[in-house]
C-alpha cells in the first residue's frame, strides 16, 4: 500500500468520522472510530466507525473506490472497474460480517452480558466518487449514513450494556495512530502478501516519479491523523452536565456540574476531582473547609439520568438537569430555586 493510497483512505474515514460526529446525538449514540483489535497470534483487525446506541452496534466498513463497482451480496469478489482496468477485491459485506463476530465474541462476557448477532447492523460506506453497476442491499451506500443509522428504532441495548461495551470497547482497543496502522498493513502482508494488499486500496497505475510537494503533505496529513486519532481513545463519561437534587416543588435545591474530571456544587462553593470505577463515582474534594479539607465521599450511578450522593449516613438523590434556560455557570447565585412545570 502507498502512502498516498493510505492518506486517502484516512482522509475518507476522517470525513465520515465528522459527518457521525455532527449528524448523531451524543446522547442517544457512542462513535468509536478507527479501531484496531488484536486477534490470537499477534495478528490484527482494524475496523472504521463502530456506532453504540441503545438500538444495536452499528459496524461501519468504509470503501475508497473510485470507478465502477459491480457486486452482490452472495459473490465472494466485487470488481472494480478504472480506466478500463479491473480490481478484484473481497465482498465487503463478508469483510463486515468477520469484525462482527469477532466483536460479538471479544465484547461479550459469559454470563453476564451475552450479545447477538441480531444486536449489530452491518453497513459499508462507499465514496461518492464511485458507481454502483449492480443493485446493492440497502445497508450498501454511497450517501445517507446518518439517516439510514437514525431509521433504525428497534431498542436492543439497555444503559447498563450500553455502559459495559463503551468500557470494554475503550479498553480492548489498541492505541490509534500511524504506528499501529503500520503495524496492521505488516500483520496483512504476513496474511495475504503485497499483492493481495495492494489491490485492495488501488488499482495499479504507471509508476510516477514524487512530486515535490509529496513530502509537506505527507507531513501536514501525519500530524491530522495525530491528532484525530489521539482524540478518539477517551471513554465515554456518563456524569457530563449538569445535576439537580430531587426535591419537591418550589423547594432551594443543589446543583452539580461535572466537567471532564472535576465537579462544583454550587451550594457549598465546593470543588473537587473525581474518578468513575464500574458505577461508583469517588469524589476527592480540594476546597478546605473551617476544620482542614473536606472529606471524601461517593456517588452512585442508578441510571442515565440518576445519581445518588452517599456522604457517610447522607443520601441525596440527584437528577440530570434537562431545562436549556438556566445553567450553573450562567447563575451566580449559590442557591438556585427552580419552579417545576
Amino acid at each position: 500500500m502507498s502512502i498516498k493510497s493510505y492518506l486517502k483512505g484516512k482522509f475518507q474515514e476522517i470525513i465520515v468520522d465528522i459527518g457521525l460526529f455532527i449528524g448523531l446525538d451524543k446522547k442517544e449514540y457512542q462513535v468509536h472510530s478507527n479501531i484496531t483489535l488484536e486477534l490470537l497470534d499477534d495478528m490484527t483487525t482494524q475496523i472504521d466507525h463502530i456506532v453504540i446506541s441503545k438500538y444495536g452496534i452499528f459496524v461501519i466498513e468504509t470503501k475508497n473506490y473510485k470507478g465502477w463497482i459491480y457486486g452482490s451480496q452472495s459473490q465472494k469478489v466485487w470488481t472494480q472497474v478504472l480506466f478500463n482496468q479491473k480490481n478484484k477485491f473481497q465482498n465487503p459485506l463478508h469483510q463486515n460480517y468477520k469484525h462482527i463476530k469477532f466483536l460479538q465474541a471479544l465484547l461479550s462476557i459469559p454470563d453476564v452480558m451475552e450479545l447477538d448477532e441480531k444486536d449489530f447492523h452491518s453497513i459499508i460506506y462507499f465514496s461518492d466518487e464511485s458507481t454502483f453497476k449492480t443493485e446493492m442491499p440497502s445497508n450498501v451506500m454511497q450517501k445517507g449514513l446518518v439517516p439510514y443509522i437514525k431509521d433504525i428504532k428497534d431498542v436492543k441495548l439497555n444503559d447498563i450494556r450500553i455502559k459495559k461495551l463503551n468500557e470494554r470497547l475503550a479498553d480492548k482497543r489498541l492505541q490509534a495512530g500511524i504506528f499501529t496502522d503500520i503495524q496492521h498493513v505488516q500483520n496483512l502482508k504476513k496474511q495475504f502478501g503485497d499483492e493481495e494488499i495492494s489491490d485492495q486500496f488501488e488499482v495499479k497505475q504507471k509508476k510516477k516519479k514524487p512530486s515535490l510537494y509529496a513530502i509537506p503533505i505527507i507531513f501536514i496529513g501525519t500530524i491530522i491523523l495525530i491528532f484525530t486519532f489521539s482524540s478518539s481513545k477517551k471513554e465515554y463519561n456518563p456524569l457530563l452536565g449538569e445535576w439537580l437534587q430531587d426535591v419537591q416543588q418550589g423547594q432551594i435545591i443543589n446543583a452539580i456540574f461535572f466537567s471532564e474530571d472535576a465537579i462544583q456544587m454550587n451550594s457549598s462553593k465546593l470543588k473537587a476531582k473525581y474518578e468513575i470505577k464500574d458505577n461508583i463515582v469517588l469524589v476527592k474534594p480540594t476546597t478546605y473547609g473551617v476544620t482542614g479539607l473536606v472529606p471524601s465521599f461517593k456517588f452512585k450511578i442508578i441510571d442515565n439520568n440518576t445519581i445518588l450522593q452517599e456522604f457517610g449516613s447522607i443520601k441525596i438523590k440527584y437528577k440530570r438537569y434537562q431545562k436549556k434556560e438556566t445553567s450553573i455557570s450562567q447563575n451566580k447565585n449559590p442557591n438556585i430555586k427552580i419552579e417545576m412545570h
